[in-house]
């Protein structure tokens, strides 16, 4: 039982079309520039991708009981911070319908 009443989409639905992945490869270069431009990154600190998947994120409609799917290309990486302390693989998470970012925690 889903809390949410779930979208169905058709084949010709604007939303069941995604970037394809060469696309969005450029997209996740550039969220990785603009997050890393802040900082003073060394070398051994840039991010290694380690898989990338195309899945989907339920995001609830603004002051609504319902959402809606939402194709979504999962990018998991890793830094060498992260490895050397043991932590999960970070994830950015990429709407594969207009390529803007999805935050997991606050959709």
């Amino acid at each position: 039982n889903c809390p949410f009443p779930v979208l169905i989409l058709q084949d010709d639905d604007d939303l069941f079309h995604h970037i394809d992945i060469d696309e969005i490869k450029k997209i996740i270069i550039d969220y990785f520039k603009a997050g890393y431009e802040r900082v003073n990154l060394v070398e051994e600190d840039v991010p290694t991708i380690t898989r990338i998947t195309l899945s989907h994120s339920l995001i609830k409609t603004t002051g609504q009981s319902s959402g809606v799917l939402i194709p979504t290309w999962i990018v998991y990486f890793t830094t060498p911070y992260i490895e050397e302390n043991f932590l999960l693989p970070a994830v950015l998470c990429i709407n594969a319908v207009d390529g803007t970012r999805i935050d997991p925690l606050y959709e």
